[in-house]
This record gives C-alpha cells, structure tokens and sequence, in this order.
C-alpha cells in the first residue's frame, strides 16, 4: 500500500495583526497507489490550534480555511493522517505578512474657524514622525457645562473637520479633547451685541433729478422716511 498525501497552503492573509491573528486556506489530496483516497487530515500550528479536513468521497481532495496565531515571520504548518495503521505527516512553512505598526498619537492642532458664535473646530493630529495618525477620538466640550457639543474621529489625513456650532453667551470656552493626549482650550467670541447698521438702499434716479438743491432735498426726504421705516 503506498498512501500519499499532498497539503499546500494556497493563501495566508493577516485577520487581526495587532493580535497575531492569520487565516490559512488549505488544500489536501490523499491517494492509494495514485487513486482517490476517503480520509482525515489534521491540521497543526506551532501555538497548538488544530482542526480537520476530510477528503471528498471518490475524489480524495479537501479544503479548508485555518485560523491560527503566530508571533513569528514564518510558521510551520503540520498535516498529519493516518492511514491503515500508519502516519503520514507533512510541513509547509508559511511566510506571514509584515506586522502593520499603528501610528501613536504624539500631538495635535486644534483651531476654531468662525466668528459671531458660529464656528467650526479644526483638528489634525501626528505621530513622532510627523505622519498623519487616522482613527484618534476627538471631542470638544463645553467647559461651562461639561456638554459635549462635537465627536467624531480623525480621517486617513489624520484631521477631523466638525460641523458649525452656535452659542448665544458673549464668550465661551471649549475644550478640545483628542484621544488620551493633553487637552487645548479655545475662548471663543459669541454675537456682537452692537445694533448692525441699516444697509444702504440705492439711490432712486429721480432723487437725482434737477440741481444740487433738489438733490439734498429728496436725500434729506428719504433718510428721514428710512428712518421711520416708511415707504415713498
């Protein structure tokens, strides 16, 4: 009796990085004397996780899909079957993805864009090496009643852009708060309580009709009805 096995790793993608996490997809062939063989294959990684494959009736071929952890840059993968009292066993290394470093928030900007108790908050936040850190919390609060007025997260750019906010107080403080980093304060203008000038209407062509005198009389006419609110 001469039993053969095949097993060939045809893919092996990270599923978590951060916590070593790989998903293997696996192939195996069982064959008696070159023919199709029903059978069991278990397969190992270096950490212990195991799990089975069986082999298709008639055919002698399985897949299946292996999840396993590893620290290293490579890991062995081990099949192993047994086959009338004997065991087969075989390896195949796996070279795993370089492990992706998250970016660490080192420090950030943070500015207000508005005027009149109308603002949007401007934040953008960079690792050690000046690079664009995407995914860091941002919230700004209200400092007089702790109300968070914005949240939301940094872009691929690393900066986040908040929709207006509106407040009525003369003055009011913010505070910016970006991840687990040291907070920036931003004291903020409201509405001014100054009465805002009436705009000016354009003149009427009959005002400027006939000589100066005429002039000054229909300009001194007019001021004095926009002055009452009225209508010619």
């Amino acid at each position: 009796m001469a039993v053969k096995m095949n097993f060939t790793v045809t893919e092996c993608v990270p599923v978590d990085p951060a916590q070593n996490l790989y998903r293997a997809r696996i192939s195996i062939e069982l064959r008696d004397n070159n023919q199709p063989l029903d059978g069991a294959v278990t397969i190992k990684a270096p950490n212990k996780e195991e799990m089975m494959i069986t082999t298709d009736p008639g055919r002698g071929t399985g897949s299946g899909e292996f999840v396993f952890i590893s620290e290293a840059a490579v890991a062995v993968l081990t099949a192993e079957s047994r086959s009338g009292g004997n065991l087969l066993t075989a390896r195949q290394p796996v070279t795993l993805k370089a492990k992706t470093t998250k970016s660490v928030p080192d420090r950030f900007t943070a500015r207000a864009a508005g005027s009149n108790g109308k603002y949007v908050f401007i934040v953008g936040v960079i690792d050690k090496d000046n690079a664009a850190v995407e995914g860091v919390p941002v919230r700004v609060i209200k400092e007089t009643t702790g109300e968070e007025v914005v949240n939301g997260t940094t872009n691929k750019h690393g900066s986040f852009i908040s929709q207006e906010i509106t407040f009525n107080e003369s003055t009011c403080n913010f505070v910016v708060v970006v991840g687990a980093l040291d907070p920036v304060q931003l004291d903020l203008e409201g509405p001014s309580r100054w009465r805002k000038a009436p705009p000016v209407p354009e003149p009427d062509p009959a005002d400027l009709e006939g000589g100066i005198g005429n002039i000054i009389k229909n300009a001194f006419c007019r001021g004095s009805r926009d002055l009452k609110g009225g209508t010619p």
